[in-house]
């Protein structure tokens, strides 16, 4: 069998397990920590296996600690060992670096020891070193919680570092709402009121290949850059309207809702009491279109507006009783929250 380590969204550690599960039949998983996962498989993975999956890593040596030094650490890598175990993941690959970590953050470690590392390194597995350009890794890590480890990042360095629209959400991030707000083949109409740069709607699409999408922008300039991506009519529906007057969606006729609304953090004109009026006008206009038993997955920094919303709601004020109303997450280190939302009967 062979570990690996996956670092996803914080706050997603709950749903995680049954996801490895299931894009990974045969995996077991090990540990949950936050933002990381560690699990066991006979496959050879890629990082597109598991895409809500922000990072992964194939582990070569684990330990049950986070006290000791870099140094001591990489004294105990068994270099001999690791041969056989790397070569089903290096095909294709020339060169590489080797990076530090400690509780999230890289680490400066003695040129020596780097050296000696890269020396063992390059014997195992005829890579070559290169700090500046390579895009495979080596990782040493030291975690908050009793773990480090030394590993190959499989995820390539440059792969998941795309240039992203402001307040763009990564795809692996939109995996996750998706399957928080439990979407299926059966959600049949889907709608992101506040599309932007599509990213919501682009994973739908990819994974509910049945689904009617609308896909709707306030800003005409965006809306007409969607029209572009999602061009096929038969699956789209693409608008500039205002999220609280859809009036091109019929009553009681959307399956799910899937959307990131403004939170106030790029747009300074929208005040606290602007966001909550927002907010209670497009929760007013999703009772109208949902079907009865519609779902609603928001994802918000502003949490105390949202939620005021969601309290003075004729449809949705219950769901705050639910198992998974509130998802607290990290978005590029900024604290934010995915909330799951039912219209009542």
């Amino acid at each position: 069998m062979i570990l690996y380590a996956g670092a996803f969204a914080a706050g997603f550690e709950k749903i995680i397990p049954s996801l490895i599960s299931e894009a990974v039949p045969d995996a077991a998983v090990e540990r949950v920590e936050s933002a990381l996962v560690l699990f066991s498989s006979a496959d050879i993975l890629k990082e597109e296996d598991l895409p809500f999956i922000n990072t992964l890593y194939v582990c070569l040596s684990v330990w049950n600690t986070n006290t000791v030094s870099f140094s001591d650490l990489c004294r105990q890598i068994p270099y001999s060992t690791l041969h056989n175990r790397l070569t089903p993941f290096l095909g294709g690959k020339k060169a590489y670096r080797l990076r530090f970590s400690r509780e999230n953050q890289f680490c400066s470690v003695d040129k020596n020891l780097v050296s000696s590392v890269e020396k063992s390194i390059t014997k195992l597995s005829g890579l070559a070193p290169d700090r500046l350009n390579a895009k495979t890794e080596f990782y040493m890590v030291i975690r908050r919680e009793n773990l480090s480890f030394f590993a190959l990042k499989l995820t390539e360095k440059g792969s998941s570092e795309k240039l992203y629209d402001k307040g763009e959400l990564r795809p692996e991030t939109v995996r996750l709402m998706l399957y928080a707000s439990k979407a299926s083949e059966e959600d049949y109409v889907i709608c992101d009121p506040f599309a932007g740069s599509g990213s919501i709607p682009r994973q739908i699409a990819k994974l509910y290949s049945d689904a009617h999408i609308y896909v709707n922008d306030i800003d005409a300039q965006r809306s007409l850059q969607l029209k572009e991506e999602f061009a096929d009519a038969q699956r789209f529906t693409v608008t500039a309207y205002d999220a609280g007057l859809l009036s091109h969606i019929e009553k009681s006729s959307v399956n799910l809702i899937v959307t990131d609304p403004p939170w106030g953090s790029f747009d300074s004109s929208l005040t606290k009491e602007g966001l909550c009026l927002l907010y209670k006008n497009m929760l007013k206009e999703f009772d109208r279109i949902l079907i009865p038993g519609g779902r609603v997955s928001v994802l918000t920094g502003a949490k105390t507006e949202f939620e005021d919303a969601v309290s003075s709601s004729v449809c949705f004020t219950k769901s705050r009783k639910g198992d998974n109303f509130r998802t607290d997450i990290l978005i590029n280190g900024k604290k934010a929250a995915v909330y799951c939302l039912t219209k009542e009967y």
